[in-house]
């Protein structure tokens, strides 16, 4: 498919995701209004939507597939280590809230929302990091190199993310244990 085309559609999708990257920029412009957790969420919404659009542009300079797999790659990264960041600011937040409120009664068991959503992150995360690596290696490796990378790169991130639901389940049981 030719870049304009992919420089079109991606232009597209990042102009409707307006409903994601608007409301972060308010966040951001609060400034110290809002926690450090949520505006940390912000800007890692931002750069991931700042990415869109700025690989829509390297679409339409250059004719190669490097330049944008490199901004794809740097984009993806730095929104993976901001979300992160963000994930455990909201973590150490929540424990300076519980040492005020008293203990919820009647533990779970089950993996917490937000646990999953890290999981789904992280998964979704490095299948984008896969794929934009196959896309800048299989032309220099060649189509078949190419997809048996792509491959075991895919299989080796699914491996990645089982491992670690597994962990976060494992920690969720641990943390919601009923005391002897």
């Amino acid at each position: 498919m030719p870049h304009p085309v992919l420089a079109l559609g991606l232009a597209a999708v990042t102009a409707a995701g307006g409903v994601w990257y608007v409301p972060a920029l308010g966040d951001l412009r609060a400034g110290d209004d809002r926690p450090l957790s949520r505006r940390l969420r912000a800007r890692a919404c931002v750069t991931g939507w700042g990415t869109g659009a700025a690989l829509a542009v390297v679409l339409l300079v250059v004719d190669t597939w490097p330049p944008p797999a490199a901004t794809a790659g740097l984009g993806i990264a730095v929104t993976a280590v901001l979300g992160h960041e963000a994930a455990a600011q909201r973590t150490r937040e929540e424990r300076e809230d519980a040492a005020w409120r008293p203990p919820a009664p009647g533990p779970t068991g089950a993996p917490t929302p937000d646990a999953r959503r890290t999981v789904a992150a992280w998964v979704l995360s490095g299948v984008a990091a896969a794929t934009t690596a196959a896309v800048a290696l299989t032309p220099v490796l060649g189509a078949a190199r190419g997809s048996a990378v792509a491959l075991a790169t895919v299989a080796a991130v699914l491996l990645a993310a089982v491992l670690l639901a597994a962990a976060v389940r494992g920690q969720a049981r641990r943390h919601h244990r009923k005391p002897r």
